[in-house]
């Protein structure tokens, strides 16, 4: 069986050294190819004879004109002979010995289509949705609500900074709440009972974002992810080559875990496999500490920069909250 292991080197910086480090610390565990992606700012770093350059490998030279990540993991594809095809991002950074052999044990049991070492529940959709609410009515000015300020801040920060000042003391709350009841600024929840018109108008059903399921979604994070070269070739690219184009191919409703045909598994740094809805016990993306993850990436570092309020809101975008598991609600 033969195994290739593509690494996008798509923009030059320290990710492409944390990768070189992590390769080189952690070993495969399994026979494979490992090629090398080169591709726009990436390729003329690696020209320099950067950390990479130093492992055997293969390099495949993109051009910048096709699109982005999942684009270029399905040029290589094309070119390569490998009955398995390991997908890892820019970003990918290996946590644990054996990263392959564990993802490989599983992908060949009967009935697996795809493995990967992240899931995720989360619907683009209604997460963009949340997001622009957030916005919106922030930026109509209504009484402060210091739960809304702490839970949804990573959203606010940057675009309703001056909304969220009121949570950073007694005396700026104490100002604000005066100015609230001053200028008789509304409640939250009667602005955002306005919102929906907005969206309606603003996001039509002929949208490309109605081509995302709604919560819960199950997929398979493409950050680092394990399946035939078949599979890969077959799952359709939606859209020109841009972004869009992959995150339809990651959650979209023809995207790669919606047309495998077989089963999804999250595998941790323990080589345990996770059925669909065992993927929140795996200790993995956007869970706890994440002291279970097989690779992790930008997102994953992203995660520990949020406190413990922030988590509630994050964490119930990507799995839910309650019991049965619901999209988090605003207000």
């Amino acid at each position: 069986m033969k195994i290739a292991v593509l690494y996008l080197a798509r923009k030059s910086g320290d990710h492409i050294a944390r990768f070189a480090a992590s390769y080189k610390q952690f070993p495969a565990g399994a026979d494979h190819e490992l090629i090398i992606l080169h591709k726009g700012e990436g390729a003329s770093w690696f020209a320099g004879g950067q950390p990479l350059s130093h492992f055997r490998h293969r390099p495949i030279v993109v051009p910048e004109s096709i699109g982005q990540d999942i684009h270029a993991y399905k040029y290589a594809a094309q070119r390569i002979d490998a009955d398995l095809i390991l997908c890892l991002n820019t970003y990918a950074e290996i946590k644990a010995a054996d990263w392959l052999a564990k993802m490989v044990s599983h992908i060949t049991r009967p009935g697996v289509a795809v493995v990967g070492a992240m899931g995720s529940h989360e619907s683009f959709r209604d997460s963009y949705k949340l997001s622009v609410k957030v916005d919106w009515v922030l930026a109509k000015t209504p009484r402060f609500n210091a739960r809304i300020a702490r839970e949804f801040r990573f959203i606010a920060v940057g675009r309703s900074a001056e909304w969220l000042t009121a949570g950073d003391s007694r005396m700026n709350r104490a100002r604000r709440f005066i100015a609230d009841f001053c200028q008789r600024r509304p409640r939250l929840q009667t602005v955002a009972d306005d919102f929906e018109r907005y969206w309606d108008e603003a996001v039509p059903k002929t949208s490309w974002l109605y081509r995302f399921p709604s919560f819960p979604n199950p997929h398979i994070r493409t950050n680092a992810f394990l399946t035939s070269r078949e599979t890969l070739l077959a799952t359709p690219l939606d859209g020109d080559n841009d972004r869009e184009a992959c995150l339809l191919f990651e959650s979209g409703e023809r995207g790669l875990s919606r047309s495998a045909t077989g089963r999804l598994l999250v595998i941790n740094s323990a080589g345990e496999a996770f059925e669909t809805d065992r993927w929140v016990e795996s200790q993995t993306f956007r869970l706890g500490s994440q002291s279970g993850l097989l690779v992790g990436d930008n997102n994953t570092d992203f995660w520990n920069t949020f406190d413990e309020d922030e988590r509630i809101t994050v964490s119930g975008t990507t799995w839910g909250v309650g019991h049965p598991r619901q999209f988090p609600t605003f207000p």
